[in-house]
């Protein structure tokens, strides 16, 4: 069994007995993905089922689909591999491209071929995707400030962009005035673990939520629909899985 999936179970695939709506999630890291999509629960009746560490592209289809035939939540069409049309809870795939040089005219095009038909993959078998191009964190970005369409973005500007954002915040705690006055202080660095992003991060993001995803919505719409994916920088389609979530009823 692929690690994280001991975290979903049969029962959580069907609709739960306390009516709640489940979304099984299948997140390419282990921390900023993860967290951020639990806190949900807490505000929505939503159940989050997340399935961690579970890579990129292709690897992160494989497993979401080996998942699905275990739970006979497939059937075979045409040779090709579908979520059965009787199963209603969404899957979601989450990952994001990792470009691997921040300079646009030397991207693998191997790299941009796999990131493509992952998606269109996942899309043929009914799968949703929330992918983000560069990397997740322009999702947490847009919470904070606008990123302007069509100028292309690799993951070091939005990690930069966050760095001086946390740095800046007029309404620190003593523990992160004394995180963000390090002389090494950084988001990536500071933040990609689990500890600091659910205290230092999460909190901030509720309010900005909205905003991140008009913004996100704005970006999206900056490209064509027949555009490929690797195209579409700064893109993200994580708005498309929030707004989904909290389509579901608010907790009283």
């Amino acid at each position: 069994m692929t690690d994280g999936w001991e975290q979903i179970t049969e029962k959580e695939t069907k609709r739960t007995a306390d009516n709640l709506k489940t979304f099984i999630l299948f997140c390419e890291d282990k921390i900023s993905e993860p967290s951020y999509f639990k806190e949900f629960a807490k505000e929505y009746k939503v159940r989050i089922s997340e399935a961690v560490d579970q890579k990129s592209s292709f690897k992160n289809i494989a497993n979401t689909l080996e998942y699905c035939e275990k739970e006979g939540l497939l059937e075979t069409d045409n040779k090709a591999y579908k979520i059965r049309s009787d199963v209603k809870t969404p899957i979601w795939c989450v990952f994001d491209r990792d470009v691997e040089t921040n300079n646009p005219d030397n991207i693998n095009h191997a790299k941009n071929i796999e990131f493509n038909l992952s998606i269109q993959s996942a899309e043929s078998a009914g799968l949703n995707v929330a992918w983000s191009n560069d990397v997740f964190e322009l999702w947490i970005l847009l919470h904070f400030e606008d990123v302007t369409p069509n100028e292309w973005k690799h993951r070091t500007y939005i990690y930069d962009r966050l760095t001086a954002i946390f740095k800046a915040l007029p309404d620190k705690s003593p523990e992160l005035t004394a995180l963000t006055e390090l002389s090494t202080f950084n988001y990536k660095t500071f933040f990609k673990t689990e500890k600091n992003f659910n205290f230092h991060v999460l909190p901030r993001l509720a309010a900005g939520r909205a905003d991140a995803i008009v913004r996100a919505q704005i970006l999206e719409a900056a490209f064509i629909h027949t555009q490929k994916s690797h195209e579409r920088n700064p893109c993200t389609m994580v708005h498309h899985l929030v707004s989904s979530i909290i389509s579901a009823e608010k907790l009283a």
